[in-house]
């Protein structure tokens, strides 16, 4: 019944779009029709003629350009008249026809809007409600799916958020123990255990403490984490580590898998001190002169190594 209704409807609205463009088209030619009319009175008294070239060959046209008419005879002007009042009746004929159309389907609207026990016009309205809450459910639906599909994303994201924040606390805390267990080893009076990579607001080092903390983290990096880097501390003596801890510190490094790479300065007395060490690769460059580290003898070697890693060296 409701499509039916449409159906009418649509019917309905298309002829009182019809019978308007005729009542429009009419009303043009009426007032064509009074204009002509009232040029045929006045020249009932005398002529129309051109003030510019006097001459009486004059032709009348619409305001919107729709017609366009000579009038310069009686007979001319009769024929115009005619013509239009013509097309005018057309009109009136066509509108009264789609006037007739219009009542009926009227009746036939009016007939189908009304049931035994249910208007349509509450079917209509019911009808709007339910297509009007179909597209909200429909709506509902995508955003659940939406929700849904972002709440197992989120899920997912915090466990693996969870789990990475676990592993990296366990994570530190096996390198803060391995600090603490390399700073048990090499320093005897040791009686404040590190508990951070880092070192905090209340608690600094200075002198062979701060020795001690860097080669203690840089043990329990290669401990913990297990790379295959180098380690490499400058001056690793630094700020008077006694020789009893240097021992100590060369002795724990050994035993890593890594290479390990430590310079320090000799004072005189100390000789060739590291020369005769078990696992240890004593390189001095005390004969090299200072600035000079790389000498003329292994100028070819060194451009060969750079080349093999395709490194282009200019000679300036």
């Amino acid at each position: 019944m409701l499509k039916e209704v449409e159906i009418i409807k649509n019917k309905l609205l298309k002829l009182r779009k019809e019978r308007n463009n005729a009542i429009s088209r009419r009303t043009k030619n009426e007032i064509a029709l009074k204009e002509l009319r009232s040029l045929n009175r006045t020249m009932k008294t005398g002529q129309i003629s051109c003030m510019d070239c006097g001459s009486t060959h004059i032709a009348y046209e619409s305001a919107d350009f729709e017609f366009f008419f000579d009038i310069s005879t009686t007979k001319m002007r009769k024929q115009i008249l005619d013509a239009v009042q013509e097309k005018v009746d057309i009109y009136n004929e066509e509108i009264v026809h789609l006037t007739n159309e219009i009542t009926i389907c009227q009746k036939e609207l009016d007939s189908c809007m009304e049931t035994v026990d249910v208007p349509v016009e509450a079917l209509l309205l019911v009808k709007q409600e339910i297509e009007g809450a179909r597209g909200a459910d429909k709506r509902i639906k995508e955003i659940d799916h939406e929700i849904g599909r972002l709440s197992g994303q989120l899920e997912i994201t915090v466990a693996i958020s969870e789990d990475v924040e676990k592993k990296s606390r366990k994570l530190l805390d096996n390198i803060v123990a391995q600090m603490n267990d390399f700073y048990t080893q090499v320093d005897i009076m040791e009686d404040r255990p590190y508990t951070d990579i880092f070192t905090t607001r209340d608690r600094t080092y200075s002198g062979s403490e701060a020795t001690e903390f860097h080669l203690a983290r840089m043990y329990a990096f290669a401990k913990s984490l297990q790379h295959d880097y180098p380690i490499i501390v400058d001056s690793f003596r630094a700020e008077d580590l006694s020789s009893d801890r240097e021992a100590k510190v060369i002795d724990l490094f050994k035993k890593l898998n890594n290479q390990i790479i430590f310079t320090t300065t000799l004072k005189e007395e100390e000789g060739e001190k590291y020369s005769k060490q078990d696992k240890l690769n004593n390189i001095s460059f005390s004969s090299h002169t200072t600035n000079k580290m790389l000498s003329v003898t292994y100028v070819e070697r060194f451009m060969q190594a750079a080349d093999e890693m395709m490194v282009t060296v200019r000679d300036n």
